[in-house]
């Protein structure tokens, strides 16, 4: 799809993953910037939305739950994507 990962982001050593992946959506949303989000790799959506499961702590699960909370303003700017096509969003 082409664009950045978040991990080829410079984070800051004193800013733990949550609250920079938690900033980098909302400077995206400041500069009505595009975010692309792939769900290929994403298991088990229903325990991810939900905070439960074996992926609940992961970076990509918590963004999933911020970007669900805050849909109302972010939608105009994320689109989900799985196996290189657009989807709806996972809720």
């Amino acid at each position: 799809m082409g664009g950045e990962t978040l991990s080829d982001l410079r984070k800051p050593p004193d800013v733990e993953w949550p609250e920079f992946t938690v900033a980098t959506l909302e400077a995206a949303f400041t500069a009505r910037r595009p975010v692309l989000f792939d769900l290929t790799y994403v298991e088990d959506i229903a325990d991810v939305l939900k905070g439960s499961g074996r992926y609940a702590a992961a970076i990509t699960t918590h963004e999933l739950r911020y970007l669900r909370i805050h849909w109302a303003r972010f939608r105009a700017i994320v689109q989900f994507y799985e196996n290189d096509e657009m989807r709806q969003p996972p809720w």
